[in-house]
């Protein structure tokens, strides 16, 4: 049986992301993390549920050897691929929807499936609610309510746990966490972040969203759109790294045409939102997806209003 997945993360290693998920065929996941060309694995973290194989009496295959208890589950370190590859067999193989390779980094762990049919989410150990699927549709019930809502995906169910549980704990949320998580909602499961640093430390960060999931867009031939939270009486601020608490903070759209013939290569303002009102950035972000050229339209036909009115 091939284990793709596995087989990409042994010849690239995780060094961008130092960790990446496998789910397998029984709806468990395992995170492993890897140097490139690697034939034994760094660490390898078994969920709730999932025990590592007595491999002592298999011949020429290493004992995995128990490193650590790690939120319920079992961390190793320095288990060959080959040893992964057979776990990953004797769970029905790599399940057929995997995450995207930058999938987003929310903070929960699912624990194993109970016989209702449902996933206890946990973040930073403490249990705050449960996702499941019915009829096709994913929902997220939080503890202490009643009420499930219907979430696009499981990632997003998750996702919107998390942040319910940090608004309790009162937890600071950055720019950058709850943007992905209102993504996540909209089955926007890959935004980029992106940085430069300049001479003195100054550092910019802003999240770059493509068309579709999965590799970075080229933004010199691709439509895309960049994101970033911005504090007009701070200069020239760019970032996703803080929360947004400034009353005059604010969100700033970008919208790269991906058409260089057409528009030079250029990237025009879309439409800025209050810096607290990351759900109405998030479905706009949806909207652009949808209607990526009705939207870029409506931004130029605004920018070219703004310089009439200007000159």
């Amino acid at each position: 049986m091939i284990a793709a997945r596995l087989n990409r993360i042994a010849a690239a290693g995780t060094a961008e992301r130092p960790h990446s998920r496998i789910r397998l065929g029984d709806g468990r996941f395992i995170t492993v993390s890897a140097r490139p060309d690697a034939e034994v694995l760094d660490e390898v973290f078994l969920a709730p549920g999932l025990t590592a194989p007595d491999t002592e009496a298999r011949e020429g295959v290493t004992d995995w050897g128990l490193a650590d208890q790690e939120r319920g589950g079992s961390l190793y370190l320095d288990v060959p691929v080959e040893a992964v590859r057979q776990f990953i067999q004797d769970h029905l193989g790599e399940h057929e929807e995997q995450d995207q390779a930058d999938f987003p980094a929310v903070r929960f762990l699912l624990n194993a499936r109970s016989y209702h049919g449902q996933w206890r989410a946990s973040v930073e150990g403490e249990r705050v609610g449960r996702i499941f699927l019915e009829d096709g549709i994913w929902y997220a019930r939080a503890y202490g309510s009643d009420a499930p809502v219907e979430c696009d995906g499981s990632e997003a169910a998750a996702a919107l746990l998390v942040e319910l549980a940090d608004l309790a704990a009162g937890r600071t949320v950055t720019a950058e966490q709850a943007l992905r998580t209102e993504l996540a909602a909209h089955g926007v499961m890959t935004p980029h972040l992106d940085e430069d640093t300049f001479i003195g430390g100054h550092r910019n960060t802003w999240l770059v969203i493509g068309l579709s999931d999965g590799d970075f867009p080229d933004m010199g031939e691709q439509p895309h759109i960049v994101a970033y939270l911005h504090d007009p009486a701070d200069g020239d601020e760019v970032t996703v790294e803080r929360a947004a608490v400034r009353p005059a903070d604010e969100w700033c759209i970008l919208i790269g045409t991906g058409e260089p013939s057409a528009l030079a290569n250029t990237e025009i303002p879309g439409r800025s939102f209050p810096g607290a009102d990351t759900t109405a950035v998030a479905a706009y972000i949806a909207q652009w997806r949808r209607n990526p050229y009705t939207v870029r339209d409506a931004a130029l036909a605004a920018l070219n209003a703004a310089e009439s009115g200007s000159a």
